[in-house]
């Protein structure tokens, strides 16, 4: 993830903002879409953000775990 000689990340920075903003462009279109159905279903109107957060979070701990393992294993 960073480049040890020059203390640099090693990543496109454009892409992880691109990523970001689509994140929570997401949790408020979840959240205002789904308001009415989650508290008629399951009586709390914020049931789909909390799983949207929940994928998010696994998502985000995979992709620091796939980032930090070294380009060889993924060549093999």
């Amino acid at each position: 993830m960073f480049n040890l000689r020059h203390g640099k990340p090693n990543y496109d920075r454009v892409l992880l903002l691109v990523t970001l903003v689509l994140l929570c462009l997401g949790i408020v279109i979840i959240s205002s879409a789904s308001i009415m159905e989650s508290t008629v279903k399951y009586y709390d109107s914020m049931y789909q953000t909390k799983k949207h957060f929940i994928g998010i979070g696994i998502a985000v701990v995979l992709s620091i775990i796939c980032v930090m393992t070294p380009s060889e294993f993924w060549k093999k």
